[in-house]
């Protein structure tokens, strides 16, 4: 399988009154296709600030980032954004479900956004609720899901526009262990039967043995493999 991200030696520094802070200091690593990489570390390593830079959210302030083999962190806002909404997926933390709109609506609203084609909306908006087990709950509006189940709306909403990657920002923080581990398992089946490529950042230990691969990142740096909490 080929490599769908590779960055080079990326530092991201904000300042802090009269001081800066190096969030990120010296990353490099490689994301393949067609895998669950996770990102680990934790509160306050750099996970977010990482993920952020590798989707296309935030500049580095310094470093190169290429996707599907283009330089993605010298590209414009305007084109980041397009890349956003054309190649990737994100799931947050704060699950960010639109209130009044059902799970079907949430989903089909994501498309419509994106551009997907009117007459297929619908079909496909079943389609992606059906893919993480949500077909049944499709006209339930978010008050009415558990917490487990609206982060698994939010999931189909990320697949609806055929990402080639998602990235999860500690997806299973809210939930508890039994369902963080069912939404990681539904990862894992997105990448099995549907080819997608997950990054997902967590600082739980019991996610690790479901990833492909595992970066841990400590006050700003990288290392490969598990490292320690």
């Amino acid at each position: 399988m080929g490599e769908i991200i590779v960055a080079d030696r990326l530092c991201r520094s904000f300042p802090s009154g009269s001081e800066t802070v190096h969030a990120l200091k010296e990353v490099s690593l490689t994301v393949r296709e067609r895998e669950l990489t996770v990102l680990r570390g934790p509160s306050g390593s750099g996970k977010t600030t990482l993920i952020n830079l590798l989707g296309a959210l935030d500049l580095p302030t310094s470093g190169s980032i290429r996707f599907m083999g283009e330089e993605i962190s010298a590209l414009g806002e305007a084109k980041r954004d397009a890349l956003r909404r054309s190649r990737m997926g994100f799931v947050f933390q704060t699950i960010g479900l639109i209130s009044h709109m059902s799970a079907f609506e949430n989903v089909d609203f994501a498309l419509r956004i994106s551009g997907f084609p009117a007459a297929e909306r619908a079909e496909w908006a079943d389609h992606c609720l059906h893919l993480v087990g949500m077909s049944k709950r499709r006209d339930h509006r978010p008050f009415e899901l558990s917490g487990g189940e609206q982060q698994r709306v939010a999931i189909a909403r990320a697949v609806s526009n055929r990402p080639r990657i998602i990235f999860a920002d500690e997806p299973t923080s809210a939930l508890d262990t039994h369902l963080g581990l069912q939404v990681v398992r539904l990862f894992r089946d997105l990448v099995r039967d549907e080819g997608m490529t997950v990054l997902m950042t967590t600082h739980d230990p019991n996610l690790m043995e479901i990833a492909d691969g595992i970066w841990s990142l400590r006050d700003g740096s990288l290392a490969k493999g598990d490292g320690d909490d």
